[in-house]
Order: C-alpha cells, then sequence, then structure tokens
C-alpha cells in the first residue's frame, strides 16, 4: 500500500486475502496506517465496522453480471447493509462490456444498481479487448450506467497494466502513458466522481503489474486531480454557460464560485491536434479574462480558442469574468 499512496492514490478498493496471507483486519489496520480510505466488504459486526474511520463504504461482490448472480441476493444484503449502517454508501461494479454488449439484459442492471449507491463499470479496452481505438467507448459505459441507475454517481475502472489474458492475442499490450491520460479525463469528462486503477496481470498471475513509465503519469495525472478536486468536485456543465469543441477534442466546464469559468479539454486521439478550437459562449452582459493554465499553444479571438495539444494530451484553462460597465 505505501507504493500506490506514493503514487497519490487516497482509496485502496475490495480486500484480497492474498491466498489467505491477510486478514481483512490486518488489511484493514494497513490501510488506515497509510492514511488510505477503504470501500470493502463488511466485517462480520457490521454496527462496529460503520465506524472505522477510513471507511468510505461497503461493496458487493465483483461483477455480479458475468457471474450471473441473483439481483433479489444483491437486495437482501443491501437491505441489512443500510439496516446497520443507513448513511453508508454502498459500491457495486459490473461489466462494462456486459454494459455495452448487452450480455445481461438490462433490467437486471437496473435491478442490480438498485442495491447500491455507488456505481461503477470496468471495461479495459486496450488490455481486455485489444482495441486501443475503444477509450471512447468507456465513456459510453459509464453514460449507460447512470441512465440504469437514475443518476447515480459513477465511477470508471482504468487499466494500468497488461493484463495477458488468455482469450487475446499474446501481442496484446498495456495502456501506454498517454493512453492512461487519456482514460483518465475521457472518464471525468463523462462524469465520474473518481477513477480506480487495475494494475494487475493474469498468466502468470501479478498483483500490480503497472510498467514504471505508467506509474510515473498515474502520479502526475493524481497529483493534478488532487489540485484541481476542489474545481472538479463542482456541478458539471452547468447550464449558465455553453463550451462547444469538435472532434476529437472533448471538453467539460465548472463555474467557480467567483464566477470563472474552468475548461478542460482532451484531445481522444493519438495523433497531435493542430488548430484545433472551441468556442466559450457567455451571456454578453460579461466581459473576460482568459488565463492559460497550462501555457499550451493557444490564440483568442473574442472567446474563440485556437490550441494545438499532443496525442492524448491535455487543457485547463480558466476564463475570468465580471459584470460589464454600462
Amino acid at each position: 500500500m505505501p507504493l500506490w499512496k506514493a503514487r497519490g492514490v487516497n482509496t485502496v478498493i475490495g480486500f484480497e486475502h492474498q491466498s489467505n496471507h491477510v486478514s481483512i483486519d490486518e488489511w484493514t489496520e494497513t490501510a488506515a496506517a497509510n492514511g488510505l480510505f477503504m470501500i470493502r466488504q463488511p466485517r462480520p459486526d457490521l454496527k462496529a465496522d460503520s465506524k472505522e474511520p477510513y471507511l468510505l463504504g461497503w461493496m458487493h461482490i465483483d461483477e455480479p453480471d458475468l457471474k450471473r448472480l441473483d439481483p433479489e441476493g444483491l437486495a437482501d444484503q443491501y437491505a441489512e447493509w443500510k439496516k446497520a449502517a443507513p448513511e453508508l454508501p454502498v459500491f457495486l461494479s459490473v461489466s462494462g462490456g456486459g454494459v455495452l454488449f448487452r450480455k445481461t439484459p438490462r433490467v437486471v442492471y437496473e435491478q442490480y444498481f438498485k442495491s447500491a449507491d455507488w456505481i461503477a463499470n470496468d471495461l479495459y479496452p486496450i488490455t481486455g479487448w485489444n482495441q486501443p481505438t475503444w477509450i471512447p467507448r468507456m465513456g459510453e459505459a459509464v453514460d449507460i450506467c447512470r441512465k440504469l441507475s437514475g443518476g447515480k454517481p459513477q465511477f470508471a475502472f482504468i487499466e494500468t497494466s497488461s493484463q495477458r489474458l488468455a482469450w487475446n492475442p499474446k501481442e496484446t499490450r498495456g495502456v501506454s502513458p498517454d493512453e492512461l491520460r487519456a482514460e483518465i479525463w475521457h472518464a471525468i469528462i463523462h462524469g465520474v466522481k473518481g477513477i480506480i486503477y487495475f494494475p494487475q496481470q493474469f498468466n502468470p498471475f501479478v498483483y500490480d503489474a503497472t510498467p514504471s513509465p505508467v506509474s510515473v503519469e498515474m502520479a502526475i495525472q493524481n497529483r493534478r486531480l488532487t489540485e484541481l478536486a476542489p474545481i472538479l468536485a463542482l456541478p458539471a456543465n452547468p447550464k449558465e454557460v455553453t463550451v462547444n469543441v469538435k472532434p476529437p477534442l472533448e471538453v467539460t466546464w465548472r463555474l467557480g464560485m467567483e464566477g470563472s469559468i474552468h475548461v478542460f479539454v482532451l484531445n481522444l486521439s493519438n495523433q497531435p491536434a493542430k488548430n484545433a478550437g472551441f468556442q466559450v459562449n457567455d451571456p454578453p452582459d460579461h466581459s473576460s479574462q482568459f488565463v492559460n493554465v497550462d501555457e499550451k499553444s493557444l490564440t483568442v479571438v473574442n472567446n474563440n480558442f485556437t490550441l494545438e495539444l499532443p496525442a492524448f494530451g491535455t487543457g485547463y484553462f480558466v476564463v475570468k469574468r465580471s459584470k460589464s460597465t454600462p
């Protein structure tokens, strides 16, 4: 766990006993000693466990859709947990591929999602499906889960390793640092409340097979997310203003307490974006001052922004607004 703390992670998800070498009590103590919050399976004494200071929520079994579990079982579990700790969120993760490709009926997902407060899905386009061009499908899976759950908070798993899955060709690779960055920001643009890293490798099994370059990029992005958390936690894409982009750019924005417009842009392409643009549509009674936080190559004319971004690059810009004087 110290390595994950050093990478900038603040929460660990899912207790693993590591072939019965670690108890849930030991795992919990280790997480707390490293200052890591946790979302995990509950301990037998629910009321006592709910008082654990670092516990953010309890979690159901992973991917009940692939295991074809009866939704009623999750509903009974949810009712029991909520009786013991009404305010503690319950976390549920499902297969992103199952969601996208309708391997499980939509009505079953709706029933699953009634038994949770926080919803996650895992779609690993590169190492899981050998489809690097499927990064945009991660956002699609998030949007579907949000709709099926009635708007509950969403989370996305992000691949960090070459999983070496038996059904993929041997040459199937893992995510690159640039692709990792793209997956993170694509998920954020689609409104996730948190990202979860999946570092494992199979055949042979390794708990954390994250290569060093990916680990470095992860730490960079985690540090950035921590710094921007107060802004990113604000309501996404408020209707008071709009920001328009054309593919391959994606965008999300926040309206700061001081009225500033915080714009986050992603080039969702493995090629550099040159002369790409976005437009901020602000009410006419405001005057604006532009701040190029990331110091990207950029020109601005009447709130029309033309910029260059590297492959899978991101940009953060702030438009400071003030009421125009008559």
